[in-house]
C-alpha cells in the first residue's frame, strides 16, 4: 500500500461488523482459512482483541482470493528454508524479533502499482523473496508465512488490516510471545509492544484458521438492536 494515499474499504468493513452481529449464521459459514483444515473452537483467549477492539468471526470478503492464493502457494515452502533456518533454536520472542530485523534488513519498500502494475497485489512469501522488495501488505504476509513454516501456534499470529493515524491503510503482523501481543510493522528492526502503539484502528484480521472482523463494545452493542430484517434490508 502506498503510505497517506490508497483509500481503501475500512468504513465499509466496520460497517459489516453491525450487520454480521445482526445475522448471527454467517461467522458459522467461514472456513478455515490456513490450509491445515478442521474448525478452530473459539474463545476469548484466541480473539486478536487488538487496540481497544473486540475481533468476532466474520466473512472473508473481498480479500478470500488473495490470501488463498498465498497460502496455496507451493514455492514459498522452500523459499523460506534460508530464511527462517537461524530462527529455529530461538524462542517465541527470539523467533519474532529475528524475522522483524532479518525482513527488513533484506525486503526494500515499493508499491504494488510500481512492481506488479497492480492497484493491490499480496504477494506470495516467494515473491518477496526473490525481488527484495514490497510494501505493508507484502512483508506482513512474509512473516506471517515464515511463522507457519517455523511451526508457530497458529492461534498467535494474525495479519491485521486497518488503519494508520499516518500512513492511511495499512497492513502488518500482530503476534503473540510470553502473555504478550508484539507487532511485526512494515519497517523497523524490532516489533514493537502492541500496548505501546496508538494511531491505529483494525478493522479486520486474518489468523487462527479464519477470518475476523474488529470493533468495538458500544457497536457491538448497537448491532444487537438491529432487527435482522433491517440488517437484511441494508446489505
Amino acid at each position: 500500500m502506498r503510505k497517506g494515499r490508497r483509500q481503501g474499504p475500512w468504513p465499509a468493513v466496520l460497517f459489516g461488523l453491525a450487520l454480521i452481529g445482526a445475522v448471527p449464521a454467517a461467522p458459522a459459514a467461514t472456513l478455515p482459512l490456513d490450509g491445515e483444515g478442521g474448525d478452530v473452537v473459539v474463545t476469548a483467549q484466541v480473539r486478536p482483541n487488538l487496540f481497544g477492539t473486540v475481533a468476532i468471526p466474520g466473512p472473508q470478503g473481498r480479500w478470500a482470493d488473495k490470501w488463498h492464493k498465498v497460502l496455496a502457494d507451493t514455492r514459498s515452502k522452500s523459499a523460506l528454508q534460508g530464511l527462517i533456518e537461524p530462527a529455529r533454536g530461538l524462542g517465541s520472542i527470539g523467533q519474532l524479533k529475528f524475522l522483524q530485523a532479518e525482513i527488513d534488513r533484506r525486503v526494500g519498500w515499493r508499491s504494488d502499482t510500481t512492481q506488479y502494475g497492480a492497484r493491490t497485489y499480496w504477494a506470495t512469501a516467494a515473491e518477496t523473496l526473490n525481488t527484495g522488495l514490497g510494501d505493508d501488505d507484502d512483508r506482513a504476509i512474509l512473516k506471517y508465512q515464515a511463522l507457519r513454516e517455523l511451526g508457530y501456534p497458529r492461534n498467535d499470529y494474525y495479519l491485521m488490516m486497518g488503519r494508520d493515524r499516518i500512513r492511511g491503510d495499512y497492513v502488518m503482523l500482530a503476534a503473540r510471545a510470553d502473555g504478550r501481543w508484539w507487532l511485526l510493522e512494515e519497517q523497523g528492526s524490532a516489533p514493537v509492544l502492541a500496548e505501546q502503539r496508538t494511531g491505529f484502528e483494525p478493522a479486520a484480521s486474518f489468523g487462527g484458521g479464519r477470518a475476523w472482523v474488529h470493533g468495538r463494545q458500544r457497536q457491538l452493542a448497537q448491532a444487537k438492536t438491529i432487527p435482522a430484517g433491517a440488517a437484511a434490508t441494508q446489505r
